[in-house]
C-alpha cells in the first residue's frame, strides 16, 4: 500500500520537459517565419553554450558569397521558449505562441507553472 503511494506522488512530480523533437518542431517555426524558405536544415549540436537548454544551429541554402549558417536557437526545455543564443532575443509571434501552447498542453504545463519556470531573461544574456 506505501509503494503505490509513493509511485504516485513520484509521477507527480516527475519533471516535465519537451522531447528533442518537440524542441526541433519550435526551431522549425521560428525559422521559416525569419527566413520564408522551407530549405533549411535543423542540426541539434551539444549543450555547453546553456546546459540544459537544447542548442540548435539552423542552415540555409548554399549561399555563393559566404556561410549557409542562417541562426543559433536555445530552447527551454522546461517552457518550450525560444530564445536567438546571439543577441539574447526571445522569440514571440502568434504561430510560434500557437505551437507552444499546443507543446505545453501536451506535457502537462499549465499557465501558473509556466510562469513560475520563465526565464526572467534569454540564456547567455548576464
Amino acid at each position: 500500500m506505501l509503494l503505490a503511494i509513493t509511485v504516485s506522488v513520484c509521477s507527480q512530480s516527475k519533471a516535465r520537459v519537451l522531447t528533442a523533437g518537440q524542441a526541433e518542431s519550435l526551431v522549425r517555426a521560428v525559422a521559416l517565419s525569419e527566413t520564408k524558405t522551407r530549405d533549411i536544415s535543423i542540426q541539434r549540436g551539444p549543450d555547453t553554450y546553456a546546459p540544459g537548454l537544447p542548442y540548435f544551429s539552423e542552415y540555409g541554402p548554399l549561399n555563393p558569397y559566404g556561410s549557409s549558417l542562417i541562426g543559433h536557437f536555445l530552447v527551454d526545455p522546461r517552457t518550450g521558449d525560444v530564445f536567438d543564443a546571439i543577441v539574447c532575443q526571445e522569440y514571440q509571434f502568434a504561430s510560434l505562441a500557437k505551437l507552444q501552447k499546443s507543446i505545453r498542453k501536451q506535457i502537462g504545463l499549465s499557465v501558473a507553472e509556466y510562469r513560475g519556470l520563465k526565464l526572467s531573461k534569454p540564456p547567455l544574456c548576464d
